[in-house]
């Protein structure tokens, strides 16, 4: 499937090295890759044109394509498009592209995640609706109640005696183990858009690194090229889980 993406990265730094991955013909890139010309226009204007410009390319994409190189992370319009890319439903990943030999400048040190820090409105919809994925273990007459229990009936009828409230400590009740009217209010509040907590896309978006072996004839153009639209399907998958 030919997928249309949005290629983000550093225009200044990197546009050789992200031009490489726009020859991979399986995608159709869309953005400053697609149309250069325009932003060397666009971005000598105002920040609501620019911001105008970026969110007009978006449009009709399937998943925003960060192409890291070594400044990527310190520019502030690539922040922005991940956030938009985000907000608007796209997949989105990251490519290390340092690895890819610019006809200028050869290859270029590594750049750190521009995803870290990155914060947006969202959660994980199965995370936030059952907070454990552990099964609870079923009671036992060991598992009993602050006031009293089985266990502890048990020992007073045998003797008078101090009371065990206790044996083993139990399992934090959740409130899905609570009546339905409960369980029914928590399912409503984790649907409140009011509610919803700040989530760090640096632990939640893909980041890839492609490498070269040069033994085995391998370059970093070649890994992108045979695995960018696995990564992008899966990317598109990852945002499908979050709200």
């Amino acid at each position: 499937m030919t997928r249309h993406v949005f290629y983000s990265f550093d225009y200044e730094n990197d546009v050789l090295r992200a031009s490489q991955v726009r020859q991979i013909g399986s995608i159709t890139p869309a953005g400053r890759l697609a149309y250069g010309n325009d932003w060397e226009t666009v971005k000598r204007k105002d920040d609501a044109t620019i911001k105008r410009w970026i969110n007009q390319q978006m449009h009709g994409v399937s998943a925003v394509v960060v192409l890291i190189g070594e400044k990527t992370s310190e520019s502030s319009w690539v922040k922005y498009e991940i956030e938009q890319g985000w907000k608007k439903g796209k997949g989105v990943l990251g490519i290390h592209i340092h690895n890819l030999q610019c006809p200028h400048n050869g290859f270029s040190p590594k750049g750190k995640s521009p995803f870290d820090g990155v914060i947006v409105s969202g959660y994980n919809l199965l995370d936030k609706l059952f907070p454990s994925a552990l099964p609870r273990v079923p009671k036992t007459p060991f598992d009993v109640e602050p006031e009293g229990g089985v266990l502890a009936s048990a020992l007073a009828a045998l003797e008078p005696g101090p009371k065990f409230p206790g044996l083993l400590p139990r399992v934090p009740k959740t409130p899905f183990d609570e009546e339905p009217q409960v369980r029914h209010s928590a399912a409503l509040a984790a649907l409140d858009p009011d509610s919803k907590p700040g989530l760090n896309l640096g632990s939640v978006v893909k980041v890839y690194d492609p490498q070269e072996d040069f033994l085995l004839g391998k370059t970093a153009y070649h890994d992108i090229s045979n695995n960018i639209e696995k990564w992008i399907e899966e990317a598109i998958l990852i945002r499908k889980r979050y709200v």
